[in-house]
């Protein structure tokens, strides 16, 4: 049976694209490479693939009880690098939609392309897209990771409330290198 998730942290990433407020990054080890990195470029992002396998999510209620335990799915996002974009893609566990090419429905689609950048000195990169908001007007967002040299991890950090819930979580998406 295929489960459809939409989580309100996949839809910044691939439907409103809302732009994030850059934090300034300060540099590790005074800005030097790590010579030992995997990636310290961007270009050495360049042929690889990352998945990201969601964790168990436990859904406490208002008395700080756990209410609901929705197990781990396996491996639900993709995150695929070319020379030219970041491919985000989705499992077939995955059902996450868009707005149409005429800005008038929403269709199902399989994944988000980006442009992408690295800096090895912060051990940061972003991920950048346009898309039409409802009015038709082009909405850049900014996705920003990190990646970790000890774990070989691509992380984003992404917010999540419910609509109309002013409690925002941040949840961490956790992408391992698939060889």
């Amino acid at each position: 049976m295929k489960k459809n998730i939409l989580f309100a942290a996949l839809a910044a990433l691939t439907i409103s694209f809302t732009a994030c407020q850059k934090d300034d990054v300060n540099p590790v080890n005074g800005g030097d490479v790590n010579p030992n990195a995997r990636v310290k470029t961007t270009s050495d992002l360049i042929g690889t693939n990352w998945t990201y396998s969601m964790d168990d999510i436990v859904v406490m209620d208002e008395n700080g009880d756990t209410a609901i335990v929705v197990p781990s799915l396996g491996d639900l996002y993709y995150l695929n690098f070319d020379a030219s974009y970041a491919h985000f893609t989705f499992s077939d566990m995955v059902e996450a939609w868009g707005m149409s090419a005429d800005g008038m429905s929403m269709e199902q689609i399989s994944g988000v392309d980006y442009e992408y950048n690295y800096d090895g000195t912060t051990h940061t990169g972003s991920l950048v897209g346009t898309a039409e908001d409802e009015n038709g007007n082009e909405v850049t967002s900014q996705l920003e990771f990190t990646y970790d040299d000890a774990t070989d991890e691509i992380t984003f950090i992404l917010p999540m409330a419910f609509e109309g819930d002013t409690n925002v979580v941040n949840v961490p998406m956790v992408f391992h290198r698939a060889e």
